[in-house]
């Protein structure tokens, strides 16, 4: 399912918007529970290394109608893979970046625009018009909290990297937060060279001059 199960009980059960679960889905702004999980394994086991994969294949909802939202699902949406190696303690280089914290935030009124849907025995992907001008506002939430549990203001943010959602979700993105092309050249070249990259790409954070 997409969203996932959890996020859809998060409004169900009434839990917090910024509670963390199994893993990233429709229109939330958070870093998934697994790559939580893998920082909290090296903190708790600072000789040992975690290795954190995603990997999506976006082809295998490729689905075919009239429909502009499916036209442009197909064309955006790419198959990858990425992986990282975290560690902690002595093992940790300090000259790579550090994981501080992390913060996450779901609209569960908008969870049904973006995901996937059965039909016809396939996979369909869902891609609401509404996309483009949410994933500012949501970003925003999620980032007011992280900076004022560390007594940060948003222009101690050295650098952005935001998930290449599209081409119009990265310029309101940019728009919403007076972002420069620079700021946003990784997100675009992304999306330019390889496509919308899903899950393995789906991190929206900044990093602090601190």
């Amino acid at each position: 399912m997409c969203p996932d199960v959890g996020s859809r009980l998060i409004a169900h059960m009434g839990f917090s918007n910024n509670c963390r679960e199994r893993r990233s889905s429709a229109l939330d702004v958070r870093v998934p529970f697994l790559r939580c999980r893998a920082v909290d394994f090296v903190r708790a086991n600072p000789g040992r290394q975690a290795l954190m994969l995603a990997v999506e294949i976006c082809s295998a909802c490729y689905y075919v109608d009239n429909t502009l939202e499916t036209v442009v699902g197909n064309a955006i949406c790419a198959d990858g893979a990425a992986a990282f190696l975290l560690a902690a303690g002595q093992q940790a280089n300090r000259s790579y970046p550090q994981i501080i914290d992390f913060e996450t935030f779901i609209d569960t009124e908008e969870i049904e625009e973006v995901g996937l849907q059965h039909r016809d025995g396939k996979l369909r992907i869902v891609l609401g018009a509404s996309i483009q001008h949410l994933a500012g506002p949501m970003i925003e939430t999620a980032l007011q909290q992280l900076l004022q549990r560390h007594g940060l203001s948003r222009s101690r943010i050295g650098f952005w990297v935001v998930h290449p959602g599209g081409r119009k979700v990265i310029d309101n993105v940019q728009k919403h937060f007076g972002m420069t092309d620079v700021h946003l050249r990784f997100s675009r070249t992304v999306l330019r060279n390889y496509g919308n990259m899903s899950s393995h790409s789906h991190v929206c954070f900044g990093g602090s001059r601190a």
